[in-house]
């Protein structure tokens, strides 16, 4: 474990914009949306976060365009894969194979695998799965996919932000100890759009409100239309533990035991406390923990973006 110190050199690169983009029927009604930046001989493919999150367009400017080609997609039914907010045919065995489905259309034979959040799940999981087909897994901000995990985010956080929870609670009705994801389900299940839209928005607020270790004073503008579709797919893989066992992702992290791995964790993330990182790590002898002092849970964050530049570098020199 290391306290990361960031150096000049550890800068963000221009956005070099999206160089191809490609939907890819995967089957079962779903395209996905796949977007490929830069030109440089070392693959990358990234893994966004939620679930029902989608492309982070900040994320090409991590990597050099001239030492990688970044490779990033919308999940299913996220973004602008389509039929967006779909949760049938829709689990993580699914992401999985749309993920080789990605690597041979591009002709890729092996590839740096990172994702932050619940991305990070993603990527430890195709790790796991095609590991042959694996360089090195980064992940940032991990979250570990087990009944823990949804349970820090559900209960524990509002201890910590009572305030942001209470926005949330004026805007859902959820009672002080009232599930946030069953609040939210509930008004789902009942159907009325406009209530669905508050609702989205109400949970969506609520994670964006807590995720930063310095939240700014104003928060960009959400369409809330969108952000059901969002909820929609989080609901779902929350109720089914993320399609994971009750160990989550970390069941088979003996099948990447010698995989070199970077965890870059934010020493006050609140959404996925630092306890996942550390348990991650001791676990996974393969890989290396840098700790964030002063950062929270996003990949915007200085010390976490330079933590992230440098080790994209390092794990695309190999």
């Amino acid at each position: 474990m290391e306290n990361f110190m960031p150096s000049d050199s550890d800068r963000l690169f221009d956005d070099p914009g999206v160089t191809t983009r490609l939907m890819l029927d995967v089957g079962d009604g779903h395209c996905i949306n796949v977007e490929v930046s830069g030109h440089g001989p070392n693959y990358v493919i990234s893994c966004h976060g939620g679930p029902g999150g989608q492309i982070d367009p900040f994320v090409r400017r991590l990597a050099n365009p001239d030492d990688v080609t970044l490779v990033q997609f919308d999940q299913r039914g996220c973004g602008l894969s389509t039929p967006r907010g779909e949760t049938k045919s829709n689990t993580l065995p699914h992401t999985l194979e749309d993920m080789e489905t990605i690597r041979k259309a591009l002709g890729i034979d092996k590839w740096v695998v990172t994702g932050g959040s619940w991305g990070a799940t993603v990527a430890l999981a195709y790790a796991q799965s095609y590991h042959e087909h694996v360089v090195g897994v980064i992940v940032r901000g991990a979250f570990l996919s087990d009944p823990e995990g949804f349970e820090w985010f559900d209960f524990t956080v509002r201890q910590i932000f009572p305030d942001v929870f209470e926005e949330f609670a004026q805007a859902t009705g959820a009672g002080p100890s009232a599930s946030v994801y069953d609040t939210v389900e509930a008004i789902f299940q009942k159907g009325d759009r406009a209530n669905m839209e508050r609702a989205a928005l109400a949970l969506t607020l609520y994670e964006e409100k807590s995720a930063s270790f310095n939240p700014p004073d104003n928060l960009p503008e959400f369409d809330a239309s969108l952000c059901v579709d969002g909820i929609k797919i989080a609901l779902h893989y929350r109720s089914n533990n993320g399609f994971l066992s009750p160990k989550g992702v970390l069941l088979n992290i003996d099948r990447i035991a010698n995989l070199p791995g970077i965890i870059v964790h934010g020493r006050y993330d609140i959404v996925c406390p630092v306890g996942n990182a550390h348990r991650l790590h001791a676990v996974w002898p393969g890989s290396k923990l840098i700790l964030c002092d002063q950062s929270g849970h996003l990949t915007s964050e200085p010390l976490i973006t330079a933590a992230m530049v440098r080790s994209l570098e390092a794990l695309c020199t190999l």
